[in-house]
């Protein structure tokens, strides 16, 4: 008889373009500390679909990681996502995280402000309180994800039912996604709590000693604010390193919108002047937690801009039937039954807009400037409601104090001189 026999070989691309994990087939890690931006695609390897176990999904868990030191958010944009159809499953992306079709799954293993050292949140558990982004659907467009903390997970599951069938040696990648690591230490903190006032400065001054300056810098700002409260920002001051646009732009978002609410830059710096009140329905349009996200980019000479932005919670007083101000809930005038929600101080003009007696006269503008019939501007800061002709106090514990150590300072003179003159009378007859 004779021995009959056939080969059959391939060759596969088993190149990452992260850090490959140990023991792991298709995971990768990207530390800011070797790239500050960078892209990421599908295992080029699509032995990946192939040899797990049939009960197992294909699962590859790609880790963005940073120092809080270093960069505060991770931004990662997931694009050109091409799944093929399931045969055994083609209904539509209805339920993404539940449903068995392929998908990718994007969330926080850590809360913003945690210790690294924290345990991380596993999958399950974010996706049961919802901070996850799920995408199954297959397009060609993008979708951005900003972690609020320094690291973020995007993780890739394939059905495991036609793993193999639809992807071992399919070439064109499952997606493409580009990340990058924002908001270094010139920012400052990337998220302030809700407070009825507030300031955010850039360059960060506690930073500017130790950290060389970057070429380029991009911050992300969030600024949460309490319920039912309107925000009115304003520029104190602002400067950019040059007129165009190009070069340096800060954008305000508002809740679930694309595209900023305004953007200033050197071309119209005018802008700053006088920014518009953000109602509270802006600030939380499907009822969540209200908020306004402030972005600077930076893409020449970063250190040489330099702005402070101001803001201030404002409170309005409801209106009478007849359309007047409740003045009633003023707290000078209200009953404590009225002034839980106690105006302090109101702020001139028609709109009702109420401030903490503490912001008054503080040094800082926190009601929106009102043109009176003189055409001058007034607010919390004006010249006739700060300056005041004060006497001064007089501190009778030290006038006491000091006329008893004149006193005591006289009687120590007197004895010195009387005793200086007995010393010569008793040698001169």
């Amino acid at each position: 008889s004779s021995l009959y026999y056939w080969a059959h070989y391939d060759f596969f691309n088993n190149t990452k373009l992260g850090e490959p994990v140990p023991g792991k087939p298709c995971d990768e890690v990207f530390a800011s500390w070797r790239a500050t931006k960078g892209w990421l695609r599908s295992p080029l390897n699509t032995l990946v679909y192939k040899q797990t176990p049939n009960s197992e999904d294909v699962q590859c868990l790609y880790r963005f990681v940073t120092d809080r030191r270093l960069y505060a958010r991770v931004i990662l944009n997931v694009m050109h996502i091409h799944f093929k159809e399931h045969p055994y499953n083609p209904g539509p992306c209805s339920n993404c995280l539940e449903d068995r079709i392929d998908k990718i799954v994007i969330w926080e293993p850590l809360p913003p402000g945690a210790n690294i050292s924290s345990p991380p949140i596993t999958l399950n558990k974010a996706a049961q309180s919802g901070e996850i982004t799920c995408l199954c659907n297959r397009h060609t467009g993008s979708t951005q994800v900003i972690s609020r903390g320094e690291q973020l997970n995007l993780q890739l599951i394939i059905d495991s039912a036609h793993a193999a069938l639809s992807y071992f040696k399919h070439n064109a990648p499952l997606f493409e996604a580009t990340y990058e690591f924002v908001h270094g230490p010139l920012c400052g903190p990337p998220i302030i709590q809700p407070t009825t006032d507030g300031e955010i400065h850039y360059p960060y001054y506690e930073a500017i000693g130790y950290v060389e300056p970057p070429k380029s810098i991009r911050c992300i700002w969030e600024i949460k604010v309490n319920r039912e409260r309107d925000l009115w920002m304003h520029f104190d001051r602002i400067k950019f390193a040059s007129k165009s646009c190009d070069d340096g732009v800060i954008d305000i978002f508002l809740k679930d919108k694309p595209e900023p609410h305004l953007s200033v830059c050197g071309e119209n710096v005018s802008l700053a002047k006088e920014l518009p009140i953000l109602s509270a329905a802006q600030l939380s349009p499907d009822g969540s937690e209200p908020g306004v996200t402030i972005q600077f980019v930076g893409r020449t000479s970063p250190t040489r801009a330099a702005f402070k932005i101001a803001w201030t919670e404002l409170f309005h007083l409801p209106r009478n039937k007849d359309g007047t101000l409740m003045t009633s809930r003023l707290t000078e005038g209200g009953t404590p039954e009225d002034t839980i929600e106690a105006c302090e101080f109101a702020c001139p003009g028609e709109a009702g807009l109420c401030i903490p007696a503490r912001l008054v006269c503080n040094g800082v503008i926190n009601c929106p400037n009102v043109t009176n019939s003189k055409e001058t501007s007034f607010s919390d800061e004006s010249e006739e409601l700060c300056v005041r002709e004060t006497t001064p106090e007089i501190n009778w514990l030290y006038v006491a104090l000091a006329i008893v150590g004149i006193v005591v300072l006289m009687c120590c003179i007197c004895v010195c001189i009387c005793r200086k003159c007995c010393r010569y009378c008793c040698v001169d007859d």
